[in-house]
């Protein structure tokens, strides 16, 4: 069954066209890869599914509703998060603080009880620091909670990205070129997780330019060249379509 359902989505930044008429049904419980060459759209989809970008034609469906017009907070209510590039929220604030903001994006309220005090989010401030905690010792941050987040390698802070993201306990969980900058161990270790959190029954659309890492992870692919969708198949069907290769996998294997 299709989580999330895309229906002819395309996007225009003035005379700039980022997408056109897209379609895309990732299912409940997979990995879903979307892959391009730069400036393929790919990260303008993935804003278009969080709410940070609108659409200029067709629609966004999640779990049988057209989100198409709710705004991005709304959209984390309903169990949609993304990675930020930037790998971390708050640079000069410690691991914890990242991923206890991160549990409360759900909700601005939380996020702005917590600063003011109020009654009811002064009693779950205890429970969502034990859930940050937890988030952290099993995305392997464990020892690292009191650190500032700028003071982490860079394969820590990529990791805290996607703790913050996980905070909202998503059920589609996007992420954005995740193992940009890493070496080979650190790919490795973050393949690991992504793995575990598929097998938790978190779906994923995953945008990233390392091809170990999509083929190895990825239930279903699509590919993206000039905003426009020109392949999607299993790993091996990706791997050997002409046009993918003319268009991307030729120059970067």
């Amino acid at each position: 069954m299709s989580l999330l359902e895309i229906h002819k989505v395309s996007k225009h930044f003035g005379g700039l066209v980022a997408l056109q008429n897209v379609e895309l049904n990732v299912e409940e419980g997979k990995i879903h890869a979307v892959i391009g060459p730069n400036g393929a759209g790919k990260s303008t989809l993935l804003n278009v599914i969080a709410g940070s970008v609108r659409q200029t034609a067709g629609k966004v469906v999640f779990n049988g509703q057209d989100i198409s017009r709710l705004r991005a907070d709304r959209r984390v209510g309903k169990g949609i998060a993304k990675t930020f590039q930037a790998g971390v929220l708050l640079s000069k604030r410690t691991v914890l603080d990242n991923i206890i903001l991160g549990c409360h994006l759900r909700t601005a309220e939380g996020y702005w009880g917590s600063i003011l005090g109020s009654t009811r989010a002064r009693s779950a401030a205890a429970a969502t620091r034990k859930r940050a905690l937890q988030i952290a010792e099993s995305m392997g941050l464990g020892g690292w909670e009191n650190k500032l987040a700028s003071d982490l390698p860079h394969g820590l802070q990529r990791i805290l990205g996607l703790c913050i993201a996980l905070a909202s306990a998503p059920r589609l969980l996007m992420l954005d070129e995740p193992v940009t900058g890493m070496n080979p161990t650190e790919t490795t270790e973050t393949m690991g997780l992504i793995e575990r959190l598929r097998s938790q029954g978190i779906t994923i659309v995953l945008v990233e330019h390392n091809m170990k890492a999509v083929m190895g992870l990825s239930d279903r692919i699509t590919v993206l060249s000039y905003g426009e969708k020109i392949a999607e198949g299993l790993p091996d069907e990706i791997r050997n379509n002409k046009c993918v290769i003319e268009a991307y996998l030729g120059s970067s294997t």
